[in-house]
């Protein structure tokens, strides 16, 4: 499975597990860490309506790319994980 780099692109408020809250980057970003805002994820993709979107599974994932659980973890402490950055 094909995994990339996604810049969350919601607003305030947006559901952080959409993956149509979310656009495909093509280069690593740089780490970043220290908010309750997610930047960016790590994730396996997927096609929806002809758009490449991330793959977010509940607590597991086969690619070892994002999940829910690390999300919202990430959020609540504030910091990034590698798959996961919060700014």
């Amino acid at each position: 499975m094909a995994t990339s780099w996604f810049k969350f692109t919601g607003t305030s408020g947006s559901n952080l597990i959409d993956p149509l809250n979310y656009t495909q980057i093509f280069s690593a970003p740089a780490f970043i860490t220290g908010s309750i805002t997610v930047a960016f994820i790590f994730a396996t993709t997927q096609i929806i309506n002809r758009t490449v979107r991330p793959v977010i599974p509940g607590s597991f994932s086969p690619t070892g790319s994002v999940t829910v659980a690390e999300i919202l973890a990430d959020v609540i402490t504030a910091t990034s994980s590698p798959n996961c950055y919060v700014s």
